[in-house]
């Protein structure tokens, strides 16, 4: 479900920027934005008739942000493989995603055409697109944590790769860039379920609370960072460093032996007799 989803937003990463050119210069911006606005109210309307399972019990939430916010980080402190999931996830975040802001400029400063920047978008789309497709048909068998960590090693080398090309290499960069984001819809796979198999479900919306807030972090600390980097080193020297740095993440993480432990035990299967660790 978590990897169908992730292609419904790829494929309308794809298609919902065509279509929009296309509106708007049928109809010009004002129609746009008014397509938009219907558009988003029939998305309420769709969320209105859905019929979603609440987990019951203790996990009902005490109205208090700060309450529900200790209970989360007791449970990640009860979960010890789940740390540096989420720190490597984190890591991940703070390295990769100032690259998508930088791209374009990648474009226009190395390769010296500003307006291919929507080919390279384009790329993105489509190779997330293909990632997410290709996890849903495959599933990412029994061991997801091996999934995750080759992935994000894909990404890193991939971003080298394209800091690497020379200036006449664009039509590279452009294929570079969908491998790169189709390693990105795979290894972002595996991180839910890894996440639902060791928290209980009545407190996994306080986890992904903390989750959720960490990774909306990463982005503009990220920026904060490569911006200046970017411009002292290059951009595309820049593409090499984070490439760099994300492949040495991900071999570290295979040194947690709590991080390889999250394939092991699920603490939500009623099948399992196992005692879990968060009740030791």
């Amino acid at each position: 479900i978590n990897t169908l989803d992730q292609s419904l937003t790829s494929a309308s990463a794809i298609v919902g920027p065509v279509l929009g050119i296309a509106l708007y210069t049928m109809l010009g911006f004002v129609a746009v934005l008014v397509m938009d606005a219907i558009c988003a109210a029939l998305a309420c309307v769709c969320l209105a008739f859905a019929k979603l399972p609440y987990a019951q019990g203790h996990g009902v939430s005490s109205g208090s942000v700060a309450k529900d916010l200790a209970h989360g980080l007791s449970i990640l402190k009860g979960e010890p493989g789940i740390k540096p999931l989420l720190l490597l996830v984190v890591v991940a975040m703070l390295l990769f995603l100032p690259l998508g802001t930088l791209s374009p400029l990648m474009t226009y400063n190395w390769f010296g055409d500003g307006y291919a920047a929507s080919g390279v978008e384009a790329a993105a789309g489509i190779g997330l697109l293909i990632g997410s497709l290709f996890m849903l048909v495959w599933g990412g068998g029994k061991r997801l944590v091996p999934v995750l960590v080759v992935a994000g090693a894909a990404i890193g080398a991939g971003c080298i790769a394209a800091g690497l090309l020379p200036q006449s290499g664009f039509f590279a960069f452009v294929g570079i860039i969908a491998l790169i984001f189709a390693a990105t819809a795979v290894f972002n796979a595996p991180i839910l379920p890894l996440m639902q198999k060791r928290i209980p479900q009545e407190s996994f919306g306080r986890v992904m609370g903390i989750f959720g807030s960490l990774t909306a972090l990463a982005s503009p600390v990220g920026l904060f960072v490569a911006g200046p980097a970017a411009d002292a080193l290059g951009v595309n020297c820049w593409f090499v460093v984070c490439g760099a740095l994300l492949c040495i993440a991900m071999g570290l993480s295979l040194l947690s032996s709590s991080l390889r432990a999250l394939d092991d035990q699920d603490v939500n299967d009623p099948t399992d007799t196992q005692e879990p660790e968060t009740c030791k």
